[in-house]
């Protein structure tokens, strides 16, 4: 399995330069909105029959620009997951840092969704993001793997 995942992290100076930059997108406050976007819509139309577009806008507006701040932040909580397991090979750390993520996020949204935002559909408001956070939280661990030791562009948060 190490063999394997050592030939999965093995890159190309063209890979490199894609990877970097999708490592700049990914750390970056501009990568986090976009990501945070399509969450949103799915709150607004998920709330929306609960109590109409103003309601459907005070939860979904909410949710965006922390999911914003939350993703941004979280990277940085994953890169430092990522750095903290340096002892392991890449393989546990992109678990542990995958691990930190997921439980980052959910353990700040679903708190401010039931007690600060009152959302009524909490489950089925947070449904849509889950798939999506997974994946980004496997993907973006999968990047530090990769991405470890290459000149990159530094990290903005953390």
């Amino acid at each position: 399995m190490s063999t394997l995942f050592a030939r999965i992290c093995a890159l190309n100076t063209n890979q490199q330069y894609w990877l970097g930059r999708l490592r700049w997108l990914t750390d970056g406050l501009l990568g986090a909105a976009l990501g945070a976007s399509v969450y949103a819509a799915w709150v607004f139309f998920v709330n929306l029959p609960e109590g109409g577009v103003w309601f459907a806008l005070q939860v979904s507006v909410p949710h965006w620009i922390i999911t914003s701040l939350l993703t941004y932040y979280g990277t940085a909580i994953m890169r430092f997951c990522f750095r903290a397991g340096g002892v392991f090979v890449n393989l546990p750390r992109a678990l542990m840092t995958f691990l930190g993520g997921i439980l980052s996020t959910y353990g700040v949204l679903v708190p401010l969704h039931g007690l600060v935002l009152g959302t009524p559909n909490i489950l089925l408001t947070l449904a849509a993001g889950l798939i999506p956070t997974f994946l980004f939280c496997i993907s973006y661990a999968l990047l530090l793997a990769r991405t470890e030791g290459l000149a990159l562009v530094p990290a903005r948060a953390g």
